[in-house]
């Protein structure tokens, strides 16, 4: 499964996702590799036994990254083997912006200032 969003060059976004497996049949572990243009550096897995087909028991995944151009595409692909038709169940998938580390680090600082100039304003 693939899709194409806008994004910012440089700019941070977290890929949130839920994960299952079906439990119907093939191996009880499944494996989803999810991959930002074509590269797939991210690996999840599922082991299934506790779900059953009315209760899926998925589990809430996530992973951040940074975009390298105005359009970025991602990718599922299931990491079962390609004959079997019981592999990893997705859904809810989101994508949203993420302050940058160095504008959080930035922020952070900040705000440690502000509470030490209130703090000694209330200290006289």
């Amino acid at each position: 499964m693939t899709t194409s969003f806008t994004t910012t060059s440089g700019a941070y976004y977290t890929v949130s996702f839920y994960l299952s497996g079906n439990p119907d049949a093939g191996n009880p572990l499944k494996i989803v590799n999810v991959g930002i243009n074509n590269v797939f550096s991210n690996t999840f897995d599922f082991t299934t036994g506790s779900n059953t087909e009315q209760l899926m028991n998925y589990v809430l995944e996530s992973f951040t990254f940074e975009a390298t151009g105005t359009t970025t595409t991602l990718s599922f692909q299931s990491g079962d083997s390609s004959s079997s038709d019981w592999g990893p169940v997705i859904g809810g998938v989101a994508v949203s912006s993420t302050p940058e580390p160095g504008s959080l680090l930035l922020f952070g600082t900040g705000l440690v200032g502000c509470l030490g100039a209130i703090r000694r304003k209330f200290a006289k």
